[in-house]
């Protein structure tokens, strides 16, 4: 695990900020998702390995997975592992659904409205990205439309150096 995984770990074990181990976990496997060390379709390292590496018992991983595997990111197969959701099945919109009021799967079209800065983070964005008031954080503010209407408005902060030119890759992947 790497320095700032194992200082973020430990500075969330105190405070209002506090998440359970298995969340740290997950968010720790998210990011690697995210930063593309994980690629879609990719096998994951066992359990035991993940075990290992984030320094947790086997169980604070299998947790963290069944999180991972409910909202669609990872993939489990018996017998063969558990696998990074593939881009094409399903949702483009991978970090949640969309559903009618009768459970039918509902497709956002790409982006009405696209909009991004880079700014100073507000006191939330410090508070909740532990950041420090002289980081930067991009903003993103997206409408996404079902059928030709606006149906869905995403606000999203993320750290800019973690995210080192996300806006663009964003706007190009819609």
């Amino acid at each position: 695990m790497t320095d700032a995984a194992s200082e973020t770990m430990s500075e969330s074990n105190h405070g209002p900020g506090f998440h359970p181990l298995y969340q740290q976990v997950k968010e720790l496997m998210i990011q690697r998702v995210v930063s593309g060390d994980w690629k879609p379709g990719e096998l994951l390292p066992s359990e035991m390995k993940l075990a290992v590496e984030y320094h947790v018992s086997q169980g604070t991983v299998r947790k963290a997975l069944e999180e991972m595997v409910a909202d669609h990111l990872v993939v489990r197969h018996q017998g063969k592992g558990t696998f990074v959701a593939a881009r094409g099945s399903g949702s483009p919109v991978h970090f949640f659904s969309i559903v009618t009021l009768e459970g039918q799967p509902v497709v956002p079209g790409a982006p009405a409205t696209f909009d991004w800065s880079e700014c100073a983070p507000n006191a939330r964005e410090r508070n909740d990205l532990k950041l420090k008031p002289d980081d930067r954080v991009y903003r993103i503010f997206r409408v996404r439309t079902v059928d030709g209407h606006p149906a869905l408005i995403e606000r999203i902060s993320v750290e800019r150096s973690r995210f080192d030119g996300l806006p663009e890759l964003m706007r190009t992947s819609d």
